[in-house]
C-alpha cells in the first residue's frame, strides 16, 4: 500500500522517504553470541527485511546509516583483533550494507575503537559514500579550511516521479557529523594526529556551502543524541539544537540508543504526531537494528528546485515484546544479508565458544545496580592483578592498586534480555567478552583520596534521593546508564541515598555541599583526602569518559596496550583456575538510616522472581515483619553430620560470633542443641544484615538469646517445619561461596573445598558419598563450615 504522500501527490509533488539505520554495532546476523543463540530483537539482516516493503511504499527513497556500525559484538572484535583487514577486504557489516545497496552513510564515536588505520580499510569496502564533516587530520581557521579526512558532505542526484507520473530530478545532499567527545574516549587512537571540530560549528559552515553546490534539500546524518538546551560549544547530544539551524531541512538522529518518534522524548519541541522536533524531521531509529527509520517528504517543485511541504517520521521495529516479556518477531531473515556474512559469521563462532578458563561460581548481573555483583568484581579483580604486574619496578609501585569497573549489561534501554548470565563451569572467549563488552584498553591513573570519594560521588548519581519513611519509592534513576555505575574494589564505603546526588547524571556538579559517600575506608581506616592511590580502569574512563573526577586524561600513569577483554584473559587464566574469591564484596547500599532493607531484598515482579521460591526464602521469622516479602540476606550456616545422614541448619544473629551447639542426633533448631554433648559449631565471618527500622536485624536471623524459643527462625528445612521427615530436611537454598570445608579430629587436618553455586548440591553430596571424605584419611565427628559472603538472590532462587 502507497504512503498517503505518495497517493495523494498531484503534478509538481513528489514523495522521497529516507530509510535509516544506526547504531548497528556489528549485528548482522540475528544471532546473540554472548548467550550463543538466535536472537529476534536484533540484526541488520531482520531490519533489511523491512525494506523491500518499506521502499514499494514510496515513489521514491533513499537509504542511509547513521555511524556505530563498526564495533560492538564478538564478529567486531574478531575480525579488528584475529582476522585482520588487509587492502581489498571487505568487512562483514560493510558486505551486509553493500547487500542492502545503501546510498550514504556516516561515522559514530565507536568506528574509532579499532584505530583510524583499519577504519580506513574498512571504509574502502563500503559501495557508498561515507561522509563526515567534523572529523579533521588538522583544523584551520574556519571549518572550510580543516583538513578533513573523509568529504564533509555529498550530494545525490536521483530521477524522482512525481504524482502525475513525471520525472524530474532531485539533488538531496547529506552531511555527517559525529561527537566530538571521541578525542577523549579514543585518545590513544587520536591524540596529536586528529582533531574534531564542534558540530554546529561545521553545520554553520558546509550547509550554506551545500545549497551553494545546488543541494535541494540537505539531510544531516548526525550520530548525536536529543538533549533540549541551548547552544553551547562541544556537544555530544547536538541534534535538537541542529535542527535550529537555517538549511538543515531533516535529521537522522542517534549515539544515544533510544527512540523517536516515540516516548523516549516528549516536552517542549517534541511533536510525536509528526516526530517533527522544532519543527525539522528527526528520526532515531534505536540500536543494533531493532528500527527501521524512516522519514517522509511530501516535496513541491519551487522553479528549478524542490521544497518540503510536509513530512512525517516513524520508526519501524522488527520484533514486539509482549506482555509476558516474550517476544515475537515481525519480520524474517532477510538472505542476501546472512548469505553476505555467513563466512565471518561461522569464523566467529568458533571464535568466541573457545575456552580461556574455569569458573567455579556463576557470573550475573541480575541485581549490578543494587547489589555487590560477581560479574562486576571478576572485572575489577583482573584490572587490579593485571596492573599490579605492570607497575612493578616503577614509580608507581608501592602505591595502594584500586579498581573501578562497572556493569554494562544490566537491563535498561537494552530490555529484560541484556544481562549477563554466564554459568560456573568452563569460561570461553563470549564469556569473557559479556562480561566485558567494550575494546577499550587497560589504564590506570594516580589519584587522591578527595578524588576517588568523587569518583564514587559521581557513581552514586545512579540513585534517586530517597525519602526516610516514604513507601513505594524508584530507587534507580533511569537517565543515569549502568555503564557509569564503577563500583571501585578495594576500598569499602556505603551509599547514603537520603542525601541528594552531588552530580547529575551527565558527570555536571549539581549540589556542591552533598554526600553519599560515607565510610570511605582504606585498610580499615578511614581514606586520608590526601593519600594517593593508582585506580586500575579502561582508556574510555581514564580519558574523560563519564566526567569523573580525577579521570580527565592528566593523570594516566600507565596506558597498556591490552584491550581489557584480553588483559582480562590473562588474569582470568590466572584467576579462573582457583576458586574464585568473592569474600571482600560487601554492601554499598547497606542499611543507611534504616531506609534500605537490604540491597539483596526480592524486588519483585520487574525482576522476574517466582512466587514458589520467594515463598520458600523465609518460611517464619521474628514479627513476620520481612517474610511476606521474601527478603532473602543469609543461610550462613550448615552444619552437616554425614555420619548420621542428617543435616542441620542454623542461622546467625546480629554479633553473635558463636551461635549455640546443635546435637549431632538430629537437633534441626539451634534451642536444641544448647547444651548437647558431641557439637558440631558453625560461625559466620560477616554480612550481618543489620537494624531494619529497628525492627528485626535479619529475616534468617538466630538472635542472641537461645532460651527464647519464640524469636527462633523457621526455615524451610527445619524440624520445627516438617517433623523428622528426612527429604524436607535437606536445605532448600544454596549458599553463593562456602569458603572453606574443614574436618575436625583433634585438629588433625583440613580440606578446601572451591566456590560452589549451590550448597544444596554440596549437602547431597556428602550425604550420597560418604566416600569423599574417607578420602581425607580422617576420622570425620565433625564439620565446620564457614561463610562469609551474602546470598544472592540469583543463586538461591532460581
Amino acid at each position: 500500500m502507497l504512503h498517503p504522500f505518495s497517493a495523494r501527490a498531484q503534478a509538481g509533488q513528489a514523495h522521497l522517504r529516507i530509510l535509516a539505520t544506526t547504531d548497528l554495532h556489528c549485528h548482522v546476523q540475528p544471532y546473540d553470541y554472548y548467550a550463543d543463540k538466535p536472537a529476534d530483537t536484533l540484526g541488520l539482516a531482520r531490519t533489511a527485511s523491512l525494506i523491500e516493503g518499506v521502499r514499494a511504499e514510496a515513489t521514491n527513497s533513499l537509504l542511509v546509516d547513521n555511524g556505530d556500525y563498526l564495533q560492538g559484538n564478538p564478529m567486531g572484535d574478531y575480525v579488528a583483533y584475529r582476522r585482520g583487514m588487509k587492502p581489498g577486504d571487505v568487512h562483514p557489516v560493510i558486505a551486509g550494507m553493500n547487500a542492502l545497496a545503501y546510498d550514504a552513510g556516516t561515522l559514530g564515536n565507536h568506528e574509532f575503537n579499532y584505530g583510524v588505520d583499519f577504519l580506513d580499510l574498512v571504509n574502502a569496502g563500503a559501495t557508498f559514500p561515507i561522509v563526515c564533516a567534523n572529523f579533521a587530520a588538522t583544523l584551520g581557521p574556519t571549518p572550510r579550511e580543516d583538513r578533513l579526512r573523509l568529504k564533509p558532505y555529498v550530494i545525490l542526484s536521483r530521477t524522482i516521479t512525481d504524482g502525475a507520473g513525471a520525472e524530474s530530478t532531485v539533488r538531496v545532499g547529506l552531511i555527517g557529523f559525529v561527537p566530538p567527545q571521541i578525542l577523549l574516549w579514543d585518545r590513544g587512537h587520536l591524540e596529536g594526529s586528529f582533531a574534531v571540530r564542534d558540530i554546529l560549528d561545521a553545520a554553520r559552515a558546509w550547509v550554506p556551502e551545500m545549497r551553494e553546490a545546488g543541494a535541494d534539500i540537505v539531510v544531516a546524518l548526525s550520530h548525536s543524541g536529543l538533549e533540549p538546551g541551548p547552544d553551547s560549544p562541544m556537544l555530544e547530544n547536538a541534534a535538537f539544537q541542529l535542527a535550529g539551524i537555517d538549511g538543515v531541512d531533516a535529521i537522522v538522529s542517534g549515539h544515544q540508543h533510544r527512540v523517536w518518534p516515540g516516548e523516549d522524548f516528549s516536552g517542549a519541541g517534541f511533536d510525536p504526531a509528526t516526530g517533527g522536533v522544532r519543527g525539522k524531521p528527526i528520526v532515531m531509529a534505536g540500536f543494533w537494528g531493532s528500527h527501521m527509520g524512516l522519514i517522509d517528504l511530501m516535496l513541491e517543485r519551487t522553479g528549478d528546485g524542490w521544497r518540503i511541504a510536509a513530512f512525517e517520521t516513524s520508526a519501524r521495529p522488527i520484533y514486539r515484546r509482549n506482555e509476558d516479556r516474550s517476544v515475537t518477531a515481525l519480520v524474517p531473515d532477510f538472505a542476501p544479508a546472512i548469505a553476505a556474512t555467513a563466512e565471518a559469521h561461522a569464523e566467529t563462532l568458533a571464535y568466541v565458544r573457545a575456552e580461556v578458563g574455569i569458573s567455579t561460581a556463576p557470573l550475573q548481573s541480575y541485581f549490578a545496580a543494587v547489589a555487590d555483583d560477581p560479574s562486576v568484581q571478576i572485572v575489577n579483580q583482573a584490572q587490579a592483578w593485571y596492573v599490579t604486574e605492570l607497575l612493578k619496578g616503577t614509580e608507581w609501585e608501592g602505591l595502594p592498586v584500586l579498581s573501578a569497573a562497572a556493569p554494562f549489561k544490566a537491563g535498561g534501554r537494552g530490555g529484560p534480555e541484556y544481562y549477563t548470565d554466564v554459568p560456573a563451569g568452563p569460561i570461553a572467549i563470549k564469556n569473557v567478552a559479556d562480561v566485558y563488552l567494550y575494546p577499550n584498553t587497560l589504564q590506570a591513573v594516580a589519584i587522591t583520596g578527595a578524588q576517588v570519594q568523587d569518583w564514587l560521588e559521581r557513581s552514586a548519581g545512579l540513585f534517586r534521593q530517597i525519602a526516610p519513611g516514604a513507601a513505594d519509592q524508584p530507587l534507580l534513576d533511569p537517565a543515569f546508564p549502568t555503564y557509569n555505575f564503577d563500583v571501585i574494589d578495594g576500598v569499602t564505603y556505603a551509599i547514603d541515598v537520603t542525601q541528594p546526588s552531588k552530580y547529575d547524571a551527565e558527570g555536571a556538579l549539581a549540589n556542591p555541599e552533598a554526600r553519599r559517600i560515607v565510610d570511605l575506608a582504606w585498610n580499615g581506616a578511614p581514606v586520608d583526602p590526601e593519600a594517593r592511590f593508582v585506580v586500575a580502569t579502561n582508556n574510555y574512563r581514564a580519558g574523560g569518559g563519564g566526567h569523573f573526577p580525577g579521570a580527565s586524561g592528566d593523570t594516566v600513569v600507565l596506558a597498556a596496550p591490552d584491550t581489557n577483554v584480553d588483559a582480562g584473559g590473562l588474569a582470568l587464566a590466572a584467576i579462573l583456575g582457583q576458586p574464585l574469591a568473592l569474600d571482600d564484596v560487601v554492601d554499598h547500599l547497606g542499611d543507611m538510616r534504616g531506609v534500605i532493607a537490604d540491597p539483596l531484598e526480592v524486588l519483585g515482579e520487574e525482576q522476574e522472581m517466582r512466587a514458589h521460591a520467594d515463598q520458600a526464602a523465609v518460611l517464619d521469622h521474628v514479627g513476620h515483619h520481612l517474610a511476606e516479602d521474601g527478603v532473602v540476606h543469609l543461610v550462613d550456616l550448615v552444619v552437616l553430620v554425614p555420619d548420621l545422614q542428617r543435616e542441620v541448619d542454623v542461622a546467625r544473629g546480629v554479633g553473635v560470633e558463636d551461635l549455640g551447639d546443635l546435637d549431632q542426633r538430629g537437633a534441626a533448631h539451634p534451642h536444641d542443641g544448647v547444651g548437647q554433648p558431641h557439637l558440631a559449631r558453625a560461625r559466620q565471618g560477616d554480612g550481618a544484615l543489620g537494624d531494619v527500622l529497628g525492627e528485626v536485624a535479619d529475616p534468617l536471623q538466630r538472635v542472641g538469646d537461645l532460651e527464647r524459643r519464640d524469636q527462633h527462625p523457621q526455615i524451610l528445612g527445619h524440624r520445627l517445619a516438617h517433623g523428622d521427615d528426612l527429604d524436607h530436611l535437606r536445605l532448600e537454598r544454596g549458599l553463593q561461596r562456602v569458603e572453606r570445608l574443614v574436618a575436625l579430629d583433634h585438629l588433625a587436618g583440613e580440606a578446601a573445598v572451591a566456590v560452589l553455586d549451590r550448597f544444596q548440591r554440596l549437602g547431597q553430596q556428602l550425604l550420597a558419598e560418604p566416600a569423599h571424605f574417607r578420602d581425607l584419611a580422617l576420622d570425620l565427628d565433625e564439620i565446620l563450615v564457614e561463610a562469609r559472603d551474602d546470598m544472592r538472590h540469583d543463586d538461591c532462587l532460581r
